[in-house]
């Protein structure tokens, strides 16, 4: 990867009362309850009785480089999308993790992102799971670049990507390399390293549940913190692509050229 100029290390900050009351406040009552059946507005309602306790815990977490294991387990629901009903393949899962993880990730989430930011480490052609980005800002980007080419003579060739199960094809150890590349502290890198380790997920069907199975890879569906890792993890692709110009939106991926000879597009896209 090309060298980017990161002069700060990041390390956790210490966890205030406010901070855990605004990030609970933020989590919408309604959202669904996790494996442990603590529902959220039960939460909300006892937050000042389990405020000192819960940030007590989360510090201890950030600190100690290790996640509570209970929070680390998911209940997957399959949804039907269409098609023969006897093969897998036809349902996406719906993962669902406990309220209190989502406190917890919620506070790792601000503090990195303001690193990131701070820093102008995500790279500004990656659209996805970011504030003030989205899929309309790309494509205005994309096509004003499309036509300005095309107004002054050239041929615009484009290829467009969409990785299969993107986010669960994601490597854990490749990505903790990368987290080091971007100025993450040995701290962090511990807390990151066991936020991945051991994690579980049982299938829930017609009131039953599988046995536990635990995740060896990708970035835990329906997190916080995924989507935001995911980006992470794909953040040095546009610097390895030499010729053309690249925008993504998480892994939906346009790469596209401008030339005057449709020879040298095709030979330089391939």
């Amino acid at each position: 990867m090309e060298v980017v100029n990161i002069p700060n290390k990041f390390n956790f900050s210490h966890v205030s009362y406010d901070d855990i009351e605004t990030c609970v406040t933020a989590i919408p009552s309604n959202k669904a309850t996790g494996l442990d059946a603590l529902p959220c507005v039960i939460i909300k309602d006892s937050l000042p009785y389990i405020i000192k306790p819960l940030t007590h815990i989360i510090n201890i977490s950030l600190n100690g480089g290790c996640v509570p294991s209970e929070w680390k387990r998911a209940r997957i629901t399959p949804l039907f999308k269409g098609g023969d009903q006897t093969n897998p393949m036809n349902y996406r899962p719906i993962s669902v993790l406990s309220v209190l993880s989502k406190v917890l990730e919620k506070i790792v989430f601000k503090q990195v992102y303001k690193y990131l930011d701070a820093n102008n480490i995500l790279i500004s052609n990656q659209y996805g799971f970011r504030p003030n980005y989205s899929t309309s800002l790309a494509l205005f980007e994309l096509t004003e670049n499309i036509r300005k080419d095309i107004d002054t003579g050239h041929v615009v060739a484009l290829v467009t990507k969409d990785l299969e199960k993107a986010f669960d094809m994601l490597s854990h150890d490749i990505l903790i390399r990368k987290l080091k590349y971007y100025g993450f502290s040995d701290q962090v890198i511990k807390w990151f390293s066991d936020y991945f380790q051991l994690r579980r997920q049982v299938t829930l069907i017609n009131g039953n549940e599988s046995n536990p199975t635990f995740v060896k890879h990708g970035v835990p569906q329906g997190s916080i913190l995924g989507p935001l890792l995911f980006i992470l993890y794909l953040n040095d692709l546009p610097r390895v692509i030499k010729h053309c110009k690249i925008s993504l939106y998480a892994d939906d991926t346009c790469v596209y050229l401008a030339s005057k000879d449709p020879a040298q597009l095709q030979e330089m896209l391939n």
